[in-house]
């Protein structure tokens, strides 16, 4: 184990085949004066490399942590690398493989700062086979990008199961063909699923969650989300009428295609039990005015809107739960409830 310390734009490149510990913001140095381009392990000729299993601590300046990079021809295997950035505005990656041949990534854990970060789990830029570890990746305060496992050539990706996780500025975030978990922590955010059962949650803001081609879970959160499940039976979930008036761009009710509302009865209120919704409870009509006291959703065919009724008066009560794309249809059997 060795550790490196940066002070002012330094660039600290720790050996191959060792474990190493590089901190850019050591005790008695100011932060401000810290830019530095730090390297657990790099290997730029022919042949392996076998990275250590590495710390990498940015300060409070413009740092690049990279914990495994390889830039020639040949073998990669990245370590299980924890890399922290600081508050300043981080590039922070994984493991990184920018030349032909195979990568295997390690499982990492990325942590941006207060900044605007870019966090990847596992980039790989050249042709050839990728398998990507299960990363959690953590993004700060600020606007991140943040990317479980990614692959830029052709050739084969097979991704880990990714943790994504945004803060409170606006992030983007993007999971990969395996299954995974993105949240985010407030901001107007996006994020992107892979082809795998991805569990999109939202939080405050105008968010979009973009599913792929399994079955999704989106939780847009409070304000008004657009979500988009893509192919296979995906769930939206509503967990209390702060978290409705979102937009539904593509809800289905097919075979291989059949969407569901999942509502918090405890969340919504109004006699709700946990269950399949009786068809007493709901009516379809042109209009979202109750036909009696029992009707709790109401699905306008007008305008494609699902609406909760929390008394079924039509004095007051009313909640927009989402807007639906047009042709779409709502159906009692299309509302859980939990």
């Amino acid at each position: 184990m060795r550790t490196y310390i940066g002070t002012s734009a330094d660039e600290i490149i720790g050996p191959d085949f060792v474990s190493s510990t590089v901190t850019a913001d050591p005790p008695g140095t100011r932060p401000s004066d810290v830019a530095g381009l730090l390297f657990g392990d790099l290997h730029t000729g022919e042949g392996d490399l076998t990275g250590g299993n590495d710390t990498l601590m940015g300060g409070a300046g413009a740092d690049d942590l990279q914990g495994d990079r390889h830039e020639g021809h040949g073998l990669l295997m990245g370590g299980n690398d924890a890399v922290n950035g600081g508050e300043g505005d981080d590039f922070l990656f994984g493991d990184v493989h920018a030349g032909e041949g195979d990568l295997i990534g390690g499982d990492d854990t990325l942590m941006g700062g207060a900044g605007n970060d870019e966090l990847q789990g596992d980039r790989h830029e050249g042709v050839g086979l990728l398998t990507g570890g299960n990363d959690v990746v953590r993004g700060g305060d600020g606007n991140d990008s943040l990317f479980g496992d990614l692959h830029f050539g052709s050739g084969n990706l097979i991704g880990g199961d990714d943790t994504l996780i945004g803060g409170r500025g606006d992030d983007v975030l993007v999971g990969d063909d395996h299954e995974g978990t993105v949240t985010l922590t407030g901001g107007d955010d996006r994020l992107i699923g892979g082809a795998g059962k991805d569990n999109l949650w939202g939080a405050e803001g105008r968010d979009g969650l973009k599913g792929g081609a399994d079955k999704d879970w989106l939780a847009g959160g409070e304000g008004r989300d657009r979500l988009t499940g893509g192919t296979g039976n995906d769930e939206f979930v509503f967990l209390s009428r702060s978290d409705a008036g979102d937009t539904i761009t593509d809800f289905g009710s097919k075979s291989g295609n059949d969407d569901k509302f999942v509502i918090d009865a405890m969340g919504f209120k109004g006699g709700l039990e946990p269950g399949r919704l009786s068809s007493g409870q709901f009516q379809a009509s042109n209009g979202h005015d109750a036909e009696d006291s029992n009707i709790r959703f109401i699905f306008d065919t007008a305008n494609e809107t699902l609406w909760f009724d929390r008394n079924g008066s039509k004095d007051s009560g009313l909640t927009l739960v989402a807007d639906l794309q047009a042709s779409a249809t709502v159906e009692a059997h299309d509302i859980l409830l939990i």
